[in-house]
C-alpha cells in the first residue's frame, strides 16, 4: 500500500487505487483523447493527494503528473499543476 495510507480515509485510498489503473490503463493508449482523459483523471487524483499532509506522497504525486503531463506534451498544464501540489 505505501504511500496512500497515511492520513487518509480508507474510501479516499481506494479512489487512488482505482485512479491509478485507469491511469496506467490510459497511458499505454496513444491516442490523444485518451490522454486528455488521464490528465482528468490524475488531477482527480491529484485533488485526493493534495488534501493529505504527507510531504513525501505529494512529492510522489508531483513526479507521476509530471510524467504524465510530459506524455501528453502538455508543458503548461504541468507547471501549473505541479505548483499545485506543492503548495
Amino acid at each position: 500500500t505505501g504511500v496512500y495510507d497515511a492520513g487518509y480515509g480508507g474510501r479516499a485510498w481506494w479512489r487512488c487505487k482505482l485512479i491509478d489503473r485507469k491511469l496506467r490503463m490510459l497511458t499505454t493508449l496513444k491516442t490523444m483523447e485518451a490522454k486528455k482523459e488521464a490528465i482528468g483523471m490524475s488531477v482527480l487524483r491529484m485533488k485526493a493527494v493534495v488534501t493529505m499532509n504527507n510531504k513525501k506522497a505529494k512529492e510522489k504525486m508531483a513526479k507521476m503528473m509530471t510524467m504524465i503531463c510530459l506524455m501528453c506534451m502538455d508543458t503548461r498544464r504541468l507547471t501549473q499543476m505541479n505548483l499545485e501540489v506543492m503548495r
